[in-house]
């Protein structure tokens, strides 16, 4: 068991990886350096799903789903999962 913990939920760089259980699951903040779909040059797959937040601002995930790479707005208050191929 891990002791109580309280992050500040802010972006310091383009990953910020705050909490990790070994083998099991990992928490962090991913700020996007792209500002534009056609600023992104590559997808990738992680092993497991990964789980979307909005914080603030505006931002579309980009990812791939059925050989068609598509573009879903984040919505603040809604979580999105997914389990293919996304922004890297």
């Amino acid at each position: 068991m891990c002791p109580t913990r309280i992050f500040k939920i802010e972006a310091k760089s383009e990953w910020d990886e705050l909490f990790k259980d070994k083998g099991k699951w990992l928490f962090g903040i991913y700020f996007p350096k792209a500002m534009d779909r056609s600023e992104v040059k590559k997808l990738e797959k992680h092993k497991y799903p990964e789980l979307f937040y909005l914080i603030d601002g505006e931002v579309n995930l980009v990812l791939k789903e059925d050989k068609e790479i598509k573009e879903l707005p984040l919505k603040k208050d809604e979580v999105v999962i997914v389990d293919t191929w996304v922004l890297n």
